[in-house]
């Protein structure tokens, strides 16, 4: 699995700020087996929330979080990792877990 990478999903308003509602996108790749999209799981706040998943990224929405700071994890698995058989925790030792950080002001 590569690394992944967040970023807004449009350009800000003027000034650079964001005045309007923005999701975030998640680069998810592999170069090998690819993405096993049934492996995704996005977690905001210790929430488990909804997300869309197409073309290797994944989008959360931002409209329904509070002002603040808000903790985002995104762990993901590619087909192969889905396959392996070992006799270990929930997170196999080649998935990768993301954490970013996403500020949402009032």
């Amino acid at each position: 699995m590569t690394a992944a990478t967040a970023t807004a999903t449009r350009k800000p308003d003027a000034n650079g700020f964001y005045n309007h509602a923005v999701a975030v996108a998640f680069a998810a790749t592999d170069a090998g087996s690819g993405v096993d999209p049934g492996s995704l799981t996005a977690v905001v706040d210790g929430t488990q929330v909804p997300f869309s998943y197409a073309h290797s990224i994944v989008t959360l929405q931002t409209t329904t979080l509070a002002p603040g700071t808000h903790r985002v994890t995104l762990v993901a698995a590619d087909y192969q990792e889905t396959k392996n058989m070992e006799d270990v925790g929930p997170v196999l030792p080649n998935t990768p877990v993301f954490h970013a950080t996403v500020t949402v002001a009032p």
